[in-house]
């Protein structure tokens, strides 16, 4: 089973321009593969006095790295062929993607970068599927306002269960919800725009990139 990050990681990450990238909380602590061990704040991994000890019960974490994280974000969503303008993004993001796909090597412009990559990926994921429907089902595309909760819903479940392989817990429903009804709250909208929003958000989570 995948570890979990941690849940304020998911709440920071939601303030990320249209690519907020969501991850898990988790209690236990993990085990990088930098270093073969495990950190922890309580005695569970110290020794009491907040010493490196490793945690023979850790699981190791690693991420996609820049060569796969195109490929992998394009089969979990289910889309066929990347368009030529995401192929470009990927090439020139993938230089700010951790190498080698050690949790210790996230950070906050490879975060950003992911976030361009799954955006494009996305946005060819929604015109694929005004054309073949298969995790956007009965979208009225030509609508100008927010769809129904169950509409988003089913549409988050569905990329939960083919990138996240798991379905999505109750509070990231929500929370994906949330941030696309903030960023969709007044006016008319385009509804490819809010399946966009949503579809970056989850794509561009540490549960999308956790291998």
């Amino acid at each position: 089973m995948k570890k979990k990050i941690g849940q304020s990681i998911f709440l920071i990450m939601v303030s990320l321009a249209v690519g907020i990238a969501l991850g898990q909380g988790c209690a236990k602590p993990f085990q990088s593969a930098d270093t073969g061990g495990s950190y922890s704040n309580n005695s569970n991994g110290t020794n009491g006095t907040g010493d490196y000890v490793p945690d023979p019960n850790a699981q190791t974490l690693s991420l996609v790295y820049n060569k796969q994280v195109l490929d992998h974000l394009v089969s979990c969503s289910g889309l066929g062929v990347p368009s030529d303008l995401t192929l470009a993004t990927w090439s020139s993001k993938k230089g700010a993607i951790s190498i080698d796909g050690t949790v210790l090597t996230i950070t906050a412009p490879m975060l950003m970068a992911v976030s361009t990559i799954a955006g494009d990926v996305c946005r060819d994921l929604v015109n694929q599927e005004k054309v073949s429907p298969r995790l956007f089902n009965n979208i009225n595309w030509m609508g100008t306002v927010l769809p129904a909760d169950n509409a988003l819903g089913d549409a988050v479940r569905g990329l939960a269960l083919s990138c996240w392989q798991r379905p999505e817990e109750d509070v990231e429903r929500q929370i994906v919800l949330d941030a696309v009804k903030s960023q969709f709250s007044s006016g008319a909208i385009d509804t490819s725009d809010a399946f966009l929003f949503l579809c970056t958000s989850m794509l561009a989570s540490l549960d999308t990139l956790t291998l």
